[in-house]
């Protein structure tokens, strides 16, 4: 899903991605919340190991939420 997120894939790759997510809303779901965390991620380099850890903790236990 990263190489799809940077654009890293063929155009064929890219659109079969694209037709799953029409019909997958979990899969939606993560690639929105895997663009929020990445969006907010500070530049390569500068990245306190710590608040990755915990910023991915958080990521991960909003994946792990049902949803009402």
């Amino acid at each position: 899903m990263r190489a799809y997120q940077k654009g890293h894939l063929s155009a064929e790759e890219r659109e079969r991605i694209q037709d799953h997510f029409v019909f997958c809303w979990e899969c939606s779901e993560t690639m929105l919340d895997l663009d929020a965390f990445f969006s907010d991620a500070p530049s390569p380099g500068r990245q306190d190991p710590e608040k990755v850890m915990e910023a991915w903790n958080e990521m991960a236990q909003s994946l792990n939420r049902k949803e009402p």
